[in-house]
């Protein structure tokens, strides 16, 4: 996102920009190979997603209604997966699985695309941009709350990190509006 800014004149701050290469190096040293490091295959997945965020998000920049875009994005992809259908296995289906599947990805996702879109009029790109660093971090934490997954002290550091450059990147970003 932040490289799409800078071809169209957005130049973050020196603040801002501390906050992204720290919040970057948090994330980078989240994901280091390692004992408990993701697979490399899962990491460029999530990079792959998070750059077709980034670029879902600055389109999103744009929009004047989230909830009606929401909507059109989620009616798309759901006329995609009919493409998918000769491929299921329906064995693996249960009625509590789809019911859960929809709660979870049609309603409560779809909630949160309507958040992030809405808080997306109201903040600098900059921290748009570096606050989607957090996704890894949150998502591991729910796999220690959740999935009782181990915490370990890589989690801990890359995930303060983390959250240490995205609070410097909005700080600066905060200061920079008001100038």
């Amino acid at each position: 996102m932040q490289l799409i800014g800078l071809t169209r004149q957005i130049v973050p701050s020196r603040g801002q920009l501390a906050g992204a290469a720290i919040a970057l190096a948090g994330l980078v040293y989240l994901m280091m190979p390692g004992v408990t490091a993701p697979p490399l295959l899962s990491t460029l997945a999530m990079i792959s997603a998070g750059m077709a965020w980034g670029v879902s998000t600055w389109a999103g920049k744009a929009v004047g209604d989230p909830s009606l875009t929401t909507a059109r994005y989620f009616v798309g992809a759901s006329l995609l997966t009919l493409l998918l259908i000769p491929l299921v296995d329906w064995s693996m289906f249960s009625w509590t699985g789809v019911i859960m599947a929809v709660v979870s990805g049609g309603v409560t996702s779809a909630l949160g695309y309507v958040l992030w879109y809405n808080m997306l009029a109201r903040i600098s790109i900059t921290s748009a941009a570096v606050s989607q660093l957090s996704v890894p971090a949150i998502a591991a934490i729910g796999g220690v709350l959740l999935l009782g997954e181990i915490l370990t002290t890589r989690l801990l550091i890359g995930g303060l990190i983390i959250f240490a450059g995205i609070g410097l990147t909005s700080w600066a970003s905060i200061r920079a509006s008001r100038n």
